[in-house]
């Protein structure tokens, strides 16, 4: 790019999300980027772009701080995606005031119990078996991971 400088490109990795309220979120999974610390912040799908394909996406964190507190002159942090990569920068920057990342290790453990929830209700498991079994595979993968 800009003075032999390769660009950085910024991926996020998707999951389930949790609430079902709208045909469009069950169709787009929630977007995590995972910061270098430890850190996540989670998108919610929030449209596609008719003319070029890019998916936009808010941020969950942003939302829930604006909730708390409004701000004048302040705005949620959208991401724009193309192909699974961040089109519009630092996914980490710009983010509204009060807005803090979540533990990766949070986010982990939702998907886990997301998982069990699922398993539960299309009947191919009981909730003991279900808790037991994603326990063990959340620990395993903590281990292995360093979480």
């Amino acid at each position: 790019m800009w003075n032999d400088e390769e660009a950085v490109q910024y991926r996020v990795d998707f999951h389930l999300s949790k609430s079902f309220k709208s045909a469009q979120r069950s169709v787009h999974p929630i977007a995590q980027f995972n910061n270098t610390n430890g850190t996540s912040f989670t998108f919610a799908f929030a449209l596609e772009s008719k003319k070029d394909g890019k998916l936009y996406y808010n941020c969950n964190q942003c939302v829930a701080a604006k909730q708390k507190e409004l701000v004048d002159g302040s705005s949620i942090k959208t991401i724009h995606l193309y192909n699974n990569i961040i089109v519009n920068g630092n996914p980490s920057d710009g983010h509204y005031p009060g807005c803090q990342p979540i533990r990766s290790a949070q986010v982990h453990a939702e998907k886990k119990k997301r998982q069990a929830s699922q398993l539960v209700c299309s009947g191919l498991s009981s909730v003991a078996s279900a808790r037991l079994n994603l326990h063990a595979e959340m620990t395993r993968e903590c281990e292995e991971v360093g979480i």
